[in-house]
């Protein structure tokens, strides 16, 4: 019988069969990944920086007066119609509720429909979407003075004039921001600053207006004129001309201190 040296021996492999051969391919292997690394490290460290340069003219001070302008009419319409529902309620005989319908969409929708009117800004431009709301803004109240009933004060004043002003309000401040950088929040105070004289104003004028004509309709037809002028003052946003300048950084080693494979 033999040991259990002996079967110990027999049963080891000779280092001459060893397969080895696995090994260099192995190794290429290594050396391919280790230089396609080094290829994207390299490629990656050269990058192309776009710098966008705002052109400032002295027509920005305009943007900030026709932006100060529809702020003046549009929230003094707005934040001063209060005064018309007591009588569009008494004279279409109403309830107060009823009449509060109209109110909350007129107030309520400029703000509802901000991100739908966000987007537009981004697709046609400042312009043309504040022109746009003061057309739909004159439209609106033009519809409820023809009609002079409470479907028409509802579709009028309530849902088409509320989705005009939620086309004025965005753009009114987006344009100036896009025109100042350093005096910026000096800018935007003095176009928002039309809110709160525009209350003041267009409240008196409303008082005034329904003593002379006693009729909610025949004032409706004359805010509405004065809501057409939205269209004027929103044509003075001409978009903001921009210059873009392209810098190249290559951080790179140059070729003298680069090794063979990083030259791959």
């Amino acid at each position: 019988m033999l040991s259990d040296e002996s079967l110990q021996v027999s049963t080891q492999i000779p280092l001459h069969e060893t397969p080895v051969a696995s090994l260099p391919l192995f190794s290429a292997r290594t050396s391919q990944d280790s230089v396609h690394q080094c290829h994207e490290t390299t490629t990656n460290d050269s990058a192309s920086v776009e710098t966008v340069i705002r052109h400032k003219t002295s027509w920005r001070w305009m943007i900030v007066f026709g932006s100060f302008c529809v702020h003046f009419v549009a929230d003094g319409v707005l934040f001063s119609f209060g005064i018309l529902m007591h009588i569009i309620k008494d004279d279409l005989h109403l309830e107060l509720h009823t009449v509060g319908i109209i109110a909350s969409l007129f107030v309520s929708l400029p703000l509802f429909l901000a991100p739908l009117s966000s987007a537009l800004v981004n697709k046609v431009g400042c312009r043309c979407m504040t022109m746009l709301g003061g057309f739909l803004c004159s439209l609106g109240l033009l519809f409820a003075s023809l009609l002079g009933n409470y479907i028409g004060a509802l579709v009028g004043i309530g849902i088409t004039c509320g989705i005009g002003l939620s086309c004025v309000y965005v753009p009114a401040v987006v344009i100036v921001a896009h025109y100042f950088d350093e005096n910026r929040a000096i800018a935007t105070a003095i176009a928002v600053g039309g809110t709160g004289l525009g209350n003041a104003v267009v409240a008196q004028l409303i008082h005034v207006l329904n003593n002379h004509y006693s009729d909610w309709r025949d004032v409706t037809l004359f805010l509405s004129g004065v809501l057409f002028t939205i269209v004027g003052f929103g044509a003075l946003f001409r978009p903001v001309e921009f210059s873009f300048h392209r810098t190249i950084n290559d951080n790179r080693l140059p070729p003298s201190r680069m090794t063979s494979v990083e030259k791959l």
